[in-house]
Order: structure tokens, then C-alpha cells, then sequence
């Protein structure tokens, strides 16, 4: 053969390996991935060999530990999602759900998982901690135990509302939809104020008034929205209610509201992180990462094995990463240092009981063993005037708090619970990248646990 006619065979079979990896999911790629199974295949007779070390496993009473401060981590998210005013607790059931899909395309609806021994419906209320969220939509019939909720943020949402005057005395106006704010620093959540009863309002708490008679309140009657608050614009005057719950933060945790025989009493999750039967081992194909840049590694398994795109990889307890393509004999995952990663963040704090649901929280990749993330901090307020960024200001002496961080709800694939890893906060608004500290180095396991999605949600003990 002549060098030409090699060198134009090795082109080509240069090119079509390109295009399958630009094009994954392809006809190419499947062929590519069928042609390697024999080589698979003998890889894993001699993985014998490797089994002798390598893997990197906490110690049982670490490793109980983790699952102790994880879990209880969890139940104190579960009971801040509870009513703190004992007004609003008395005569009501709740029913305890997690968030574990909130669509991107529907940013006003989000798909609750709850114990399926529980009887919902439709138009039920939904609530956390004293603030009013939204309502149920609709029950998900194929998977017991789901219902999408609809948030008061919607556009066509409406609840009926009053707010409370300085005088003591009480106006009813409806509430519903995200309302503009004329000053664009101000990143908080308004929503829309529809029909008010007077034209004179100015400011006060606005609580839920759905029902009509005084004497039968709703189960949603006093739960809070927010503040009243006025501007004026162009001449016109305008209302709205600055939100008292961070959207932007969850929800993630949540109850509905239910009369208290519908209620079930026990214990708050939905699903089960650490339940053996939760998780399917497998194992990496190959030892070490492709780029020294990149965190990515090809599992053992695929769709033959039950194995589903977005589910979560972990190690006793710690969250390793999660697929992002799953082909019938083999699946690719990324680990939790790969820049891009992204993972929905739950923190206990030093300097206080309720956990802080970070929301959002991105890879940025690692720093020698730590893995860094992105945060943008909603809830604590900012620094004083003139600090922030200001020329001689050392942001190193803002305040900082010590959390052990986990991931939370938002995900099908992902539950709440994997261990992160330990971190500092600094505690002002705005971005920040966290410098977390894990367990245990994912990059040298070669064994790990997936997580069974397609479970349906198990029952409350």
C-alpha cells in the first residue's frame, strides 16, 4: 500500500472518530462502541489484578458519621419547612414533598416528589415555613407519589390576599405573577398586586385571605407573601409585594397543606439516600481522567444494566459525580471536579440549627485536593457601603462561618444527602467560590454506587 493511500485510510478513520465525538448518540458512535466490547470484555477478566488496590474507601466509623450528620441534616431541612407561628400549625395537616425536577422552560412550575400513603389533589395548598408558595396542579398518575405544583409566580396565578395598615386595620387585594421593579440593583422577587381595596396602601405585612367567611378561615388563611410596597412611575402609582421567600433559593423542601386526618405522620423524606436498594454498584472502565483539565471517566455499564442519563454516582455516602451519556454496554460520567459540574448545595452551619439551602452551586474544577464552586450568596445581607470592592478594603475580614455542605433537592437523578465535603462561607451577598474539602479523593475509586431513579418514592416509616 502506498504512504498516500495510508496516510488518506488514516484521515479518514481520523475524521469519522471526530465526528462521533462531536456528534455523540450517533449510528457511529454506537458502531465505534460495539467494536470495543471485545476489548471491554478482556479488560474485565483481568480486573482481578487491579482489585489488589487502588480504591479509596472511608473507615466504617467515618463513614457512619457522615451518614449520621447527613441525615440529620435533612430532618432539621424537613422541619424548617413546617410552620414556625403556632396559629398557622393548628388544625392542619402537612404533608412533607421534595422538589426533584423544576423544568427550565417552566420556571413557575416544579415536580414534588411525597409518600405516595398520602391523599392529594389538586388546588392543595403548598407552603414553607410561614410563607405561602403556590398550589398543586396536577397529580402525576404513572408515578405514585409525584404531583406538579404551580408557584404563586406564575402568570396566571391569583390567591387572594389583605395586608395589615399601621392603623391595626386590614385591606384585601389579590395577589399573583412577578411584578417589575423600576430599580434594576434591586434583584429581590416582587410579585403583582391586583385589585386593591383602597387606593391610599402604602406598606405592610400581606398575608393569604382565600376565604370569604371570617368565621371558616381556608387552610391557607395567614400565611405569609411578603411586604406591601409602593413606587411611582411615569405619574402612576404602583403596588407590589416584595417576596418574603427566596425563589431563587428553592423551593426545594416544602409541605402541603391538608386537613389533619389526610396527614401522615413520620418521618419527612420522600426518598431514601442511603437505602441499599436505592443504589446499583458498578465500576470505571479505565483508572485516571482523559485531561488533566477535565474530571470524566467511561463506567463498565450501561442500559443493560439499568443505568439512566443524570443519575448520581456516589461512594459511601459522598457524592462522586453523575452520568451524562449511557449507551447499552457503557456510560460516561462526570465527576464532581469537573469545571461545569453543577449540583444543587445544602449546608448545616456552625452558628446555626436551620440548615441554609444554597440553591445552585457550580464546579470551577479544584485546587490540589479541594474542589471549588461557584456560590451566589441571596440571603445574607451585603457588606457595608463603600466595602464591597472598594479600593484598600480586604474582603478577607468579612465575617465567615464553617458548614458541612451536602446536596440538596431539585434533581430526579441526584438525591439529597451525598456528602460534599466541609468549607467556610462568607457571610454577605453576592458571589463567592467556595473551597470545599471532601471525604475522600473520587478520582482514585474504582468502584462506585449508582443511583436507581426509576424506583418509585418509598413509603414513610
Amino acid at each position: 500500500m502506498s504512504s498516500s493511500r495510508s496516510r488518506t485510510i488514516q484521515l479518514g478513520v481520523l475524521a469519522v472518530l471526530l465526528y462521533a465525538t462531536l456528534r455523540p448518540g450517533t449510528a457511529v458512535d454506537r458502531w465505534i462502541e460495539e467494536a470495543l466490547v471485545p476489548a471491554r470484555v478482556l479488560a474485565e477478566l483481568a480486573r482481578p489484578v487491579t482489585w489488589l488496590g487502588g480504591q479509596t474507601v472511608l473507615a466504617a466509623p467515618e463513614r457512619q458519621e457522615l451518614w449520621r450528620r447527613s441525615r440529620e441534616l435533612l430532618e432539621r431541612e424537613g422541619a424548617a419547612a413546617l410552620p414556625r407561628d403556632g396559629n398557622l400549625a393548628a388544625g392542619r395537616g402537612f404533608v412533607h414533598g421534595q422538589t426533584i425536577e423544576r423544568p427550565a422552560r417552566d420556571p413557575d412550575g416544579v415536580v414534588i416528589q411525597y409518600d405516595p400513603r398520602c391523599t392529594l389533589a389538586p388546588g392543595m395548598y403548598v407552603t414553607s415555613g410561614d410563607h405561602y408558595l403556590g398550589r398543586v396542579e396536577s397529580l402525576v398518575p404513572e408515578r405514585p407519589g409525584e404531583a406538579v405544583v404551580r408557584l404563586i409566580t406564575g402568570r396566571e396565578a391569583r390567591i387572594g390576599a389583605e395586608v395589615l395598615l399601621a392603623d391595626g386595620s386590614r385591606a384585601p387585594l389579590v395577589v399573583g405573577g412577578v411584578a417589575l421593579h423600576p430599580d434594576p440593583r434591586d434583584t429581590r422577587l416582587y410579585l403583582a398586586v391586583h385589585a386593591p381595596s383602597r387606593g391610599d396602601l402604602t406598606a405592610g405585612p400581606v398575608r393569604v385571605r382565600a376565604s370569604l367567611d371570617p368565621g371558616q378561615p381556608g387552610l391557607a388563611d395567614g400565611f405569609l407573601l411578603g411586604e406591601l410596597v409602593h413606587h411611582e412611575q411615569g405619574g402612576l402609582r404602583f403596588l407590589a409585594v416584595r417576596a418574603g421567600f427566596d425563589y431563587d433559593a428553592g423551593p426545594y423542601e416544602l409541605v402541603i397543606v391538608s386537613a389533619p386526618e389526610h396527614a401522615l405522620a413520620g418521618g419527612s423524606l420522600a426518598r431514601e439516600p442511603f437505602a441499599p436498594e436505592r443504589w446499583r454498584p458498578t465500576r470505571f472502565a479505565a483508572r485516571g481522567t482523559p485531561s488533566a483539565l477535565r474530571e470524566a471517566r467511561v463506567l463498565s455499564h450501561g442500559r443493560s444494566r439499568g443505568l439512566e442519563r443524570g443519575a448520581a454516582l456516589a461512594s459511601d455516602g459522598v457524592l462522586v459525580g453523575r452520568l451524562t451519556r449511557v449507551l447499552q454496554w457503557s456510560a460516561r460520567a462526570e465527576l464532581v471536579g469537573d469545571p461545569g459540574f453543577a449540583v444543587a448545595g445544602l449546608a448545616q452551619l456552625e452558628d446555626q440549627e436551620e440548615p441554609l439551602v444554597l440553591g445552585r452551586l457550580v464546579s470551577l474544577g479544584r485546587d490540589g485536593e479541594a474542589l471549588l464552586f461557584r456560590w451566589e450568596n441571596t440571603q445574607d445581607p451585603p457588606l457595608a457601603a463603600g466595602a464591597a470592592g472598594a479600593p484598600g478594603i480586604d474582603l478577607a475580614r468579612a465575617p465567615r462561618v464553617r458548614a458541612f455542605v451536602v446536596s440538596g433537592w431539585g434533581e430526579r437523578g441526584l438525591p439529597a444527602g451525598l456528602v460534599l465535603g466541609t468549607t467556610e462561607l462568607v457571610r454577605a451577598r453576592g458571589p463567592q467560590v467556595l473551597r470545599i474539602t471532601p471525604p475522600l479523593d473520587v478520582r482514585a475509586l474504582e468502584r462506585v454506587e449508582v443511583w436507581r431513579a426509576n424506583l418509585p418514592p418509598e413509603p414513610t416509616p
